[in-house]
């Protein structure tokens, strides 16, 4: 029997030197190594990069649940104007004489964050996954692709970096056989920190602020912060607007100018690092 290649291509993010990094993993499932060679190519079939999976990945075993998955990872650096022209790149394992298509894709010029695991968005809202207007999703998040449609988001949702949404849990396969399953509705004006994680089942609110970090197990109630491992409630989202009002009114404020997008410069740094010194170290952009 043909042996067969398993992996993704995850996602794509900007590094320094105007370089664009595009990364996956990619494994030979029966011998339980990595594969030989991973190939990136373009829309229409031509090779963009190659490389050879090596780099140690524990965020993929750990998300996989695989041991085996540790070195697996691969990544390669690419000069964006290589990928002029790109509307989405794909991914090969080659093994041997043979080359096995791995899942997913990405897209160099999507203004959508690219999701771990290798899923664009738009995937998976044509599988069944609901979302409201104004959808911001910041790089590799995951939201969970083999039961999407069991997860609704509203309108005006942002997830910040690396945010979890989970609609299954498996914990309990090993031992009864089965995997249980959940609706997750995610409402309207909601804020998801860093590496939230959502778990099935649960309902969160209108005007909702997930504080990074946070492991949401039991609904959220509109109009409420929560943080935490299990989040629990902070204070109302107007009580954390306001203390917020009045710090912004007592501490430095710093232009679009002042960040990489804008070409801030080394002398905007250091007056920016004096400035947040000055005021105890916090300000806004």
């Amino acid at each position: 029997m043909t042996n067969r290649v398993l992996g993704f291509i995850e996602g794509i993010k900007s590094v320094e030197g105007g370089l664009l990094r595009i990364y996956g993993w990619a494994k030979h499932p029966h011998k339980n190594v990595p594969a030989q060679l991973v190939e990136v190519v373009d829309q229409s079939n031509n090779t963009i990069a190659t490389s050879i999976p090596n780099k140690q990945r524990v965020d993929v075993q750990n998300s996989y649940n695989n041991p085996g998955l540790l070195l697996t990872g691969w990544e390669v650096n690419v000069d964006q104007s290589k990928l002029k022209g790109a509307s989405e790149l794909h991914a090969y394992a080659v093994e041997g004489r043979n080359r096995y298509k791995l899942s997913g894709i990405v897209k160099p010029q999507s203004n959508k964050g690219t999701m771990f695991a290798g899923y664009h968005i738009d995937t998976l809202i044509k599988r069944g996954l609901k979302v409201g207007k104004n959808f911001n999703l910041q790089a590799e998040c995951f939201i969970d692709f083999p039961h999407c449609w069991l997860i609704t988001i509203g309108d005006n949702v942002t997830f910040a970096p690396r945010v979890h949404i989970l609609a299954h849990d498996t914990s309990a396969r090993t031992f009864l056989g089965h995997t249980k399953v959940g609706l997750v509705n995610i409402g309207n004006r909601v804020f998801v920190g860093n590496d939230a994680i959502i778990m099935p089942g649960v309902s969160i609110g209108d005007d909702v602020i997930i504080g990074a970090g946070s492991v949401v197990t039991k609904d959220v109630p509109s109009g409420s912060v929560y943080a935490g491992n299990p989040a629990k409630l902070i204070c109302t989202t107007k009580e954390y607007l306001n203390k917020t009002k009045e710090l912004l009114g007592e501490t430095p404020v710093f232009g679009s100018e002042y960040t990489i997008e804008k070409g801030i410069t080394e002398d905007m740094k250091q007056h920016m690092i004096r400035r947040l010194k000055e005021s105890g170290g916090v300000g806004f952009i």
